[in-house]
């Protein structure tokens, strides 16, 4: 894995975007657990060693349109 994936954590990414709220979150686990793992707790990925975290953040105080 060295120097060939970009790992953040849960954490890492929500602050991140101070600005945004985050909307939805699933995990794709690579522990084999059925596929994507909708409304996934942070605790949950906590115990991922290698998994995939997909985020859908919407903007908090104005429209949520891109330029």
């Amino acid at each position: 894995m060295f120097n060939g994936h970009r790992i953040y954590s849960y954490a890492q990414v929500v602050e991140a975007f101070p600005d945004w709220e985050l909307d939805e979150f699933g995990l794709i686990s690579f522990r084999d657990l059925g596929g994507m793992i909708y409304d996934a707790t942070p605790k949950m990925v906590d115990l991922e060693s290698f998994g995939c975290g997909c985020f859908l953040f919407k903007k908090t105080g104005g429209e949520n349109v891109l330029p």
